[in-house]
């Protein structure tokens, strides 16, 4: 049975195939379960008549298969592996949502003693708090925060992000140790992917600890005295990528 280049036709499609009408060159019909398109004016000539009729698609869902269902809201058309048209849902991009949280004014904090790894003895930063409710429980929650902080004596200031939705946290992060002298300005940077399985708001927190005796300030410039920009952030990342 011969075929067709149908980028080389001007396609009019005429529904099911009705013995009764007359269809003229290129236009195509639905019969039986194929597509077919006409090769010449024809009337009451079945789309099995090959004199008449070149087949576009056989089995259900060819390409001009009129019983199609509509999708559902949102989906969109494509060709099957078979080459059938179909609706599908198509996947979500890497980055759903972004939330972000800024501070630009001075946090101190009082001496809390010799951080551990389970924040014991750190202080939480109500003002570099973040707020996402996740869209899937499926879906990852990539936190980051970055500021910095001084100290006024020897030591070394840490940091960590802790979802106290849940009280899971991340590692520590430390600045560099400043052995003696009057005081040292350190910089803190943390990224932290989180698997918070749920769809209720979630909140991240930094916590601070020191192993001064002085208080730790954040978000300012030993040397300078300026004010900086914290930041803390969370991405909602799909399942899909991650």
């Amino acid at each position: 049975m011969a075929t067709i280049d149908i980028g080389k036709i001007k396609p009019v499609f005429k529904g099911t195939y009705d013995n009764s009408t007359a269809y003229v060159l290129d236009d195509i019909v639905y019969y039986n379960g194929s597509s077919y398109v006409a090769k010449t004016s024809t009337t009451g000539n079945l789309p099995t008549d090959t004199t008449k009729w070149n087949i576009l698609a056989s089995g259900s869902g060819g390409i001009w298969d009129s019983t199609l269902s509509i999708g559902s809201a949102g989906q969109q058309l494509k060709v099957s592996s078979g080459g059938a048209l179909e609706f599908f849902t198509a996947s979500g991009g890497g980055i759903l949502q972004a939330k972000f949280t800024t501070v630009t004014s001075e946090i101190s904090v009082t001496p809390n003693g010799n951080p551990s790894t389970d924040f014991s003895n750190m202080t939480g930063l109500s003002a570099l708090t973040v707020s996402i409710t996740p869209a899937s429980t499926s879906n990852k929650i990539l936190v980051f925060t970055n500021f910095q902080q001084q100290h006024n004596n020897n030591g070394q200031g840490f940091a960590g992000i802790k979802n106290i939705t849940d009280t899971r946290y991340s590692g520590i992060v430390g600045d560099f140790y400043h052995p003696q002298g009057s005081g040292v300005s350190g910089n803190i940077n943390i990224w932290w992917l989180d698997t918070p399985t749920t769809t209720n708001a979630t909140e991240y927190r930094v916590f601070v600890g020191q192993t001064m005796s002085t208080n730790l300030k954040i978000n300012t410039d030993y040397y300078s005295n300026v004010n900086g920009k914290a930041i803390i952030g969370a991405f909602e990342i799909s399942s899909s990528i991650l």
